[in-house]
């Protein structure tokens, strides 16, 4: 199908795809963080009116009098706490409504503060959405509003006498709709992103098909695989979104952010294999000889693939004997593209809640990683070819989707730093090692 069409037109098709999803995504993550930020806020509003004394508000009487009354300094006391610690809440204020005006009773502001509403003060701004709030009895949002302290987005929530029913006073909260937008655009922001680098990512490897004559008959396969190693990085952003929206007050928005990261480096991972292959093909093979710390740089090749690992229940378990600093000499970035080719690979085709074992031994003259997982083994007629570009093992290839680049790429960095990778299959387990020879 493929066949006939012309690059620049797979081009457009697949740009199309990801721009509108861009614009999906950044629709639904704009319309959920507006409805959290806004449902926040009159949850708070409607918190504080639960918990403030309706005997000391109804005591209020919205005149200067109330300005020496304890009632009245406990009750702007409270409003000044709510304020400091939640630097997301502007004003914090009670009002009433006399003769269809609503006026202020007391508020959050310190008594020096240009912007205090002293009792009884009219807020002549106020809307027919807060007037609606003592008419119904029932909380409300609005916003953006302007006033003549700024733009906000407020929320409203009515006060009842225990005894009557009837409104008391309304709370009300102001968030600068600054924040409010700087919110909004924190979240539209990742979605727009990943659409840019997609779309970058698509023109790149279409720009090479039509460059390359010899990848025309490759490039089907090339983007039908591409695709789908790209889905799994996809959903573990998409995930993290999500996560972004719902917890955005939550102590794990940090290791949220975290998730984002580590799928994005993954994604570039993947496009990095590709140009480091072709870099391998045409015989550009320099090696940035620098010290690096073995151990680190493994802990970081396995800690990409966490949410793989934890999607598929498998587990990455360093050997408890392995040392905390291993000194090494060699190109830092090579090395650790390359072992995170390989416990990609362990992880990929280790069966659900497998293991993947990692450890290193030492020699007078080498360090031997080694890397253990409960995958399929491959047959004994096949192992010639384990290490060749595009090999793929017909069983596993089955179950799992690749390009065949992983173990390729991990031989010819192992060979470029002077050492080799070898394959073994022992009980029940397959077993690479990756020999790299201690430089002086």
């Amino acid at each position: 199908m493929w066949k006939n069409i012309r690059p620049w037109n797979l081009l457009l098709f697949f740009t199309a795809i990801i721009i509108g999803l861009g614009i999906l995504a950044t629709v639904y993550a704009y319309i959920h963080a507006d409805r959290l930020v806004k449902h926040s806020l009159l949850e708070r509003a409607n918190i504080i009116a639960s918990t403030l004394e309706e005997t000391k508000v109804g005591a209020l009487s919205g005149t200067e009098n109330d300005l020496y009354a304890p009632h009245y300094r406990d009750l702007k006391s409270k409003l000044m706490t709510i304020v400091a610690i939640d630097p997301e809440i502007r004003f914090a204020y009670l009002t009433g409504r006399r003769d269809g005006e609503i006026f202020f009773l007391v508020d959050s502001e310190p008594e020096d503060s240009p912007d205090l509403s002293p009792p009884g003060q009219v807020y002549d701004e106020a809307t027919a959405v807060f007037h609606g709030v003592f008419d119904t009895g029932e909380s409300a949002l609005e916003g953006p509003v302007v006033d003549r302290w700024g733009t906000w987005i407020s929320a409203m929530s009515p006060m009842l006498d225990p005894v009557t029913g009837e409104i008391i006073a309304v709370v009300g909260l102001d968030v600068s709709a600054r924040n409010y937008y700087r919110t909004l655009t924190l979240y539209t922001t990742v979605p727009i992103l990943l659409t840019l680098l997609l779309a970058s990512f698509a023109f790149f490897i279409f720009r090479l098909v039509k460059k390359e004559d010899a990848l025309l008959a490759f490039k089907s396969e090339l983007a039908s695989i591409a695709a789908h190693d790209l889905r799994t990085p996809l959903v573990g952003i998409n995930w993290s979104i999500e996560s972004l929206l719902q917890k955005t007050r939550d102590a794990n928005t940090p290791r949220t952010l975290a998730t984002i990261r580590d799928t994005s480096a993954k994604l570039l991972g993947t496009i990095d294999d590709i140009l480091e292959t072709f870099t391998l093909e045409k015989g550009e093979r320099t090696v940035v000889w620098e010290p690096y710390d073995l151990a680190t740089v493994l802990a970081d090749a396995a800690s990409v693939f966490t949410l793989a690992a934890r999607q598929k229940q498998v587990t990455i378990v360093f050997a408890s004997d392995m040392p905390a600093s291993i000194p090494a000499r060699g190109d830092r970035a090579k090395i650790q593209r390359m072992f995170s080719n390989l416990i990609a690979n362990a992880v990929k085709y280790s069966p659900e809640r497998g293991v993947v074992d990692v450890r290193c031994e030492e020699t007078p003259h080498a360090h031997i990683v080694i890397v253990e997982n409960s995958g399929p083994e491959v047959p004994n007629a096949e192992r010639s070819q384990l290490f060749r570009k595009y090999y793929r093992n017909q069983k596993a290839a089955q179950t799992a989707r690749g390009m065949g680049l992983g173990l390729y790429y991990v031989k010819r960095i192992a060979e470029l730093h002077g050492g080799d990778v070898r394959y073994a299959f022992t009980g029940g387990k397959n077993i690479f090692s990756v020999e790299l020879p201690k430089q002086q």
